[in-house]
């Protein structure tokens, strides 16, 4: 499920109703080039240096990586 919070409601609906055009238009509209991994990814990624993480993620930001995660799925 996918929830988002707009007040059009067409796009709510469009968006629950089709998960590739909700992903298309975070692709085409939404600037993640300045986002910062925060305190949860930057502690994944220390625990992968001492034992075994698989990050299961849809990655739309590239957050992890950023981090310096290595076993991302």
């Amino acid at each position: 499920m996918i929830v988002l919070v707009t007040g059009d409601k067409y796009f709510q609906v469009k968006c629950a109703v089709d998960g590739a055009f909700f992903y298309k238009y975070l692709r085409e509209y939404m600037d993640f080039s300045k986002a910062e991994p925060n305190i949860a990814h930057r502690v994944i990624s220390d625990l992968q240096l001492t034992r075994t993480v698989s990050v299961i993620t849809q990655n739309i930001d590239g957050l992890h990586e950023k981090a310096g995660s290595k076993a991302i799925a």
